[in-house]
């Protein structure tokens, strides 16, 4: 029950004796903690900070850029590699289906569904000869030109810094000649 119930109703608030409790009042056993206000979150980096970062950033470049030039250049080297080895391999395929088309020209043949553009037996130094033959990729340059009086055609691997690393394709100067593909060393270093 409670103190309240035992106090009668005609009775005073004042006249309730005071009685003291049972355990008598002590600090605590254990300090309180203060709460104190959240300290401000800080925002960001230090100028200490950012400046060891930037000089992190510029350690990993400067070992890296001459890195990323050597790898676009040997990039670009076998581009050119693979580039030629599909016109090397083009040639006496052209050449096989013009000998089986015996009694007939071989200035336009049909090879894989595409038409080919020939001339004296062999693909002819064109985008719609020996590029489309060899199936060279769209982001190759193609530039036609002569070579000593003969049609050619030459493909570059484009390069925005360097020069281009590219070869030229010369087609057969005449009936009986085979077609030759020049590479110019100091092209792609």
């Amino acid at each position: 029950m409670s103190r309240a119930a035992d106090i009668p109703p005609t009775t005073s608030v004042a006249a309730i004796p005071f009685a003291p409790s049972p355990t008598p009042c002590r600090a605590p056993s254990t300090p309180t903690r203060r709460l104190a206000a959240p300290a401000a979150r800080r925002q960001g980096l230090s100028r200490l900070e950012f400046a060891v970062c930037c000089a992190i950033v510029g350690v990993l470049l400067s070992v890296l850029l001459p890195r990323l030039a050597e790898w676009q250049a040997s990039t670009r080297q076998v581009r050119l590699q693979a580039a030629m080895a599909a016109v090397q391999a083009a040639i006496p395929q052209f050449q096989a289906r013009c000998s089986r088309e015996a009694g007939r020209p071989c200035d336009l043949l049909r090879i894989d569904g595409q038409p080919i553009a020939g001339a004296h037996g062999h693909a002819a130094a064109s985008a719609e000869g020996i590029a489309r033959l060899a199936a060279l990729s769209p982001d190759l340059a193609l530039r036609p030109g002569t070579r000593n009086g003969v049609p050619s055609l030459t493909v570059a691997v484009p390069s925005p810094a360097a020069t281009p690393c590219e070869f030229t394709y010369v087609q057969a100067p005449q009936a009986g000649a085979a077609p030759r593909i020049d590479r110019d060393s100091a092209s792609c270093p």
